[in-house]
């Protein structure tokens, strides 16, 4: 059983890795740029995107209201990871991370869900604060 754990430890650590070389290198090359893509937008008469204002919606019980309107349903949270290259690389490193943190423990779904949850809801409070 141990054999077992530190196997799937040593694998999240390779994609730890991999994920956070993969994400460096879209953003050294300039692919962060597509980092819009999780926002309905238009292209605006000078060449610029034009953000939609948000409102709050029905899938976030009306708690949270996105900085501007989303492109689909949870695009700007818990699917972002589906918007672009730079956000499935960060997504996966994330996953990872916290699969290696809960691989020991006796509750590892338990775990791994509530410290993903914790991460997430504390990332996008201080982000969204920030931001504005």
């Amino acid at each position: 059983m141990e054999t077992e754990k530190l196997a799937l430890l040593a694998l999240c650590v390779i994609l730890i890795a991999l994920s956070k070389a993969m994400a460096d290198l879209i953003e050294e090359r300039g692919g962060k740029d597509t980092w819009h893509r999780k926002w309905d937008t238009e292209m605006g008469k000078i060449g610029k995107l034009v953000f939609k204002p948000s409102e709050r919606k029905w899938y976030y019980l009306w708690l949270y209201k996105p900085i501007f309107q989303e492109r689909f349903p949870y695009s700007s949270t818990i699917l972002v990871g589906l918007t672009d290259p730079w956000h499935s690389w960060n997504t996966l490193r994330h996953a990872s991370t916290f699969m290696a943190i809960s691989i020991f423990s006796p509750a590892p779904i338990i775990t791994f869900l509530s410290t993903y949850t914790l991460f997430s809801i504390t990332f996008h409070y201080i982000y969204t604060k920030l931001k504005r």
